[in-house]
């Protein structure tokens, strides 16, 4: 069963100001044009300062006021969200609850949500997935639009334990179809539930010879990465996986290893907290791993259940070659530099039931993140 409506009741945001796309962009540009073409009542000029003065509650309800102020909102939406810095996600001690914290000007972005019998559980692609403890199925929240689907987990044998699962979400490449990828049951397998037929397909292993400890799309295909850094490939019109057969891969047994897309390539940290961090590139042409000895002018951002590489990271107050790792246990975000524990960020200025309800620093929160996976691509 999938069921979705507005969800306004449970998602809420507090007033603060977005800060406008350029409109040298050449989508502004475009969508200028369309504009005046409409003949509308209010010119771009106009309308852009209209969408600078509004708040994100309020620039939610800006497309309902006509067909052009809908496709101007359509672009100017993706451009603010594009330029909007890494949000972190916080939850409580049971994680029956979330908010957005801008941890570079220390506030609260999207206000606490509380849903008692839901238990968080991974946040991609714009959505926070929650899961049911009790009665077997997923609310997939999208905080920023308030769109919220339910997903029945009934199909799956045993139940997720809030503890130990994540889920991530992708969309299906030119329509409005989605997956969603669950790891669960001690890593032994991965659920994959896909909307087109509201189903779920299980890949495991039968003789227990691999774990999948994390997942991502990459190039519209979506990949898995074992406890021992083995690089799988699913058949999403199936229920097989194929490993690779990569040189050079490391020796490790790390329920810590994270896949990382970043433009046009495939990353993998392998990280032990306070130990060591290393940072490999899938290099396709040689079929190997390829260990880099710095990440130049990458920051990499490490969640509890994604991890991100950002470019050039200084404009949101980051530096390059360095990893932010947030632990999950603690109000804190721990600071690597090659390779090494370099200092911790604690919170300041959050509200006193942040302390008493036991918040804790998870995920990281990039806006603008949009993954397809494309059914036709069988490799």
């Amino acid at each position: 069963m999938e069921k979705e409506s507005d969800g306004d009741s449970t998602v809420k945001s507090n007033n603060s100001m977005p800060v406008a796309p350029s409109s040298s962009s050449s989508s502004s540009r475009k969508l200028k044009r369309e504009i005046e073409q409409n003949n509308d009542e209010l010119s771009w000029d106009m309308l852009d300062i209209i969408a600078k003065k509004l708040d994100i509650d309020n620039l939610f309800q800006f497309g309902a006021v006509s067909k052009s102020w809908r496709i101007f909102h359509k672009i100017y939406w993706k451009d603010f969200m594009a330029s909007q810095a890494p949000l972190l996600v916080q939850t409580s001690f049971a994680m029956n609850s979330y908010s957005l914290y801008n941890i570079r000007e220390q506030k609260i972005v999207l206000n606490y949500c509380y849903l008692e019998r839901f238990r968080y559980a991974g946040y991609s692609n714009g959505n926070i997935t929650m899961v049911d403890v009790t009665n077997n199925k997923l609310l997939l929240i999208n905080p920023f639009t308030r769109r919220i689907k339910e997903i029945s987990t009934l199909a799956i044998k045993g139940k997720f334990p809030f503890i130990g699962s994540n889920f991530l979400f992708a969309s299906v490449k030119d329509s409005k179809e989605f997956i969603i990828m669950g790891i669960g049951n001690h890593y032994q397998s991965l659920h994959v539930y896909h909307s087109r037929n509201s189903s779920w397909v299980t890949y495991s292993s039968q003789d227990n010879s691999w774990m999948v400890v994390n997942c991502l799309v990459f190039r519209n295909i979506v990949y898995v990465i074992t406890n021992k850094a083995r690089i799988g490939v699913l058949n999403l019109n199936s229920s097989s996986l194929k490993f690779l057969r990569l040189k050079n891969t490391p020796k490790v047994n790390n329920f810590h290893i994270k896949l990382v897309n970043h433009d046009g390539e495939l990353l993998m940290v392998d990280f032990e907290s306070q130990q060591q961090v290393d940072v490999y590139k899938i290099d396709f042409s040689t079929r190997a791993y390829v260990k880099l000895e710095t990440v130049g002018e990458l920051a990499i951002f490490y969640g509890w259940t994604s991890c991100y590489a950002l470019r050039k990271p200084v404009v949101w107050g980051y530096k390059n070659n360095f990893m932010y790792h947030l632990g999950g246990l603690h109000v804190g975000c721990e600071v690597y530099f090659e390779g090494k524990l370099f200092k911790s960020i604690l919170a300041t200025g959050l509200p006193p039931y942040a302390f008493i309800s036991g918040i804790s620093w998870v995920d990281w929160c990039f806006r603008h993140q949009h993954d397809e996976v494309d059914y036709s691509i069988v490799e």
